[in-house]
């Protein structure tokens, strides 16, 4: 998905900057993004410094802490889109009670940004040759 978004980004002229891993910033960076290393640096604070105004939009799939920090580099009339919780889909019940809990927070906030959630979601009897 992030590679999709990424994709279509660079077709429109965005300006991009995207949370890799070490051994895929080449990848990023080929696909028109600014690539920032999250196991060596944070990623909301690298995002401010690059846009210190903030940004326009920011997606996350990864859930927990990462929402809020990906929340915190909107500037006011921005859009955060939240479209997974990866990091906490094995974790216990409370680590997906606090992504939830983070995002209601997020949508209620009267601070003149929106969040939003968007999800695919089937099942497994109805589209058996999509896993």
């Amino acid at each position: 998905m992030g590679t999709a978004l990424l994709q279509l980004g660079k077709l429109q002229g965005l300006e991009l900057y995207s949370r890799a891993s070490t051994g895929k910033l080449e990848l990023v960076r080929s696909l028109g993004t600014t690539p920032i290393d999250y196991t060596r640096e944070d990623f909301a604070r690298r995002v401010r410094e690059l846009a210190p105004g903030g940004v326009d939009v920011a997606l996350d799939a990864m859930g927990g802490v990462n929402f809020s920090r990906a929340y915190s580099t909107l500037k006011r009339g921005g859009h955060f889109i939240a479209y997974g919780y990866t990091s906490k889909m094995d974790s216990p019940i409370w680590g997906r009670i606090d992504t939830f809990a983070r995002f209601g927070w997020m949508m209620m906030k009267p601070d003149g940004r929106k969040a939003t959630f968007h999800g695919i979601m089937f099942m497994k009897e109805d589209h058996p040759d999509w896993l």
